[in-house]
Order: C-alpha cells, then structure tokens, then sequence
C-alpha cells in the first residue's frame, strides 16, 4: 500500500487519489484471497512495486542511474518470484520508461525525439543488465539442483516437465534440501 501511494504521488495523484489507491488495494479480492492463501504472488507484487517505485521516483526530474538500477533490481525480484510475470511487467515498465522519459520537463520545452529514444535504449539497458543480476541466484541453483538454468519450464528432460509429478517427487524434494 505504501509503495502504491508514493507511486500514485509521483504520478501527480493528490490526498484523495492516494487514500483511494489504498482503498482499492486493501479491498482487492485479489489481495485477500492471496494473503489467507499464502501464495506468493503477493511477494512479486511487493517487488513489482517497489519496481514502478523506483522508476516513478522523481517523476519530472532526469531518471538516476540509481533509481534505475533499483527498478531493474525490483522486476527482476518479481519476475524471479513469479516468473508469468516476465511478459506483463517487462512491458509494463518499458511503457512506464517511455512514459516517463517523454514526459519529462527539458529546461528549454523542446522535445528531442533522438536523444529520448537513447536515453531509453541507455535506462532500459541498465535496467535489463540488474534485472539479470536479481536473476542469477535462481540461475545457479537450478542448473546446479536440475541441470537446467530455468527448471521446471525449460530444459527439463523428457516426462519432468512441470506438470509432470516426477518434478515433486520425494528424491527430488530430497536433492533440493541437501543442495
């Protein structure tokens, strides 16, 4: 909820704009049917706005390289978490960027379409390059436990694939643990 206010906040949202943004978000069925459940779609959620956070930081003012690298940071935390998040928040955010890097208030009011188009190729470079490096850990342990950097979805040899109940077997689940 924080994080969705400062959000809302950023994007020039007032008091009233915030206060409903909380509403929303605390009587979402979404929300509540996941907290009772314990799914962890709520922790890629928490990422993912830490993500948009990070990119709405300073909404007018020039993008930093930090608030960059923490929105890479941030979507690669969600999508790791939730990894059907890859194809909706990737796009989400190139939109947000593009969004935010046109929208910004240039010093003379001229709009230089070549250099907003490298400034996005630049932010979402560096972004992409730290959402990889929040991948990495995920990475590793896969091709060390299964062989396959991105088990269970690719990779996984013939009859355990996801759906596949050989991916939960006992041996499984014991190599796992001991890895």
């Amino acid at each position: 909820g924080v994080f969705l206010a400062s959000i809302v906040r950023s994007a020039g949202g007032g008091q009233i704009a915030q206060t409903l943004s909380w509403a929303i978000f605390g009587s979402s069925t979404t929300v509540s049917t996941y907290v009772f459940d314990g799914k962890v779609e709520l922790v890629a959620i928490a990422f993912g706005l830490a993500a948009v956070f990070w990119l709405f930081r300073g909404f007018h003012a020039q993008l930093d390289r930090r608030d960059a690298i923490l929105a890479g940071l941030f979507g690669g935390l969600a999508t790791v978490t939730k990894f059907s998040l890859i194809p909706t928040l990737g796009l989400s955010m190139a939109v947000l960027l593009i969004w935010r890097i046109w929208a910004a208030a240039e010093p003379n009011g001229n709009s230089v379409r070549p250099a907003k188009v490298v400034t996005f190729a630049k932010v979402a470079a560096v972004m992409t390059v730290f959402a990889l490096v929040a991948w990495l850990p995920q990475l590793l342990k896969n091709s060390v436990v299964f062989g396959a950097p991105l088990a269970p979805f690719l990779g996984m040899p013939e009859g355990a694939a996801i759906l596949d109940q050989t991916w939960f077997s006992p041996e499984v689940t014991r190599h796992i643990l001991a890895t």
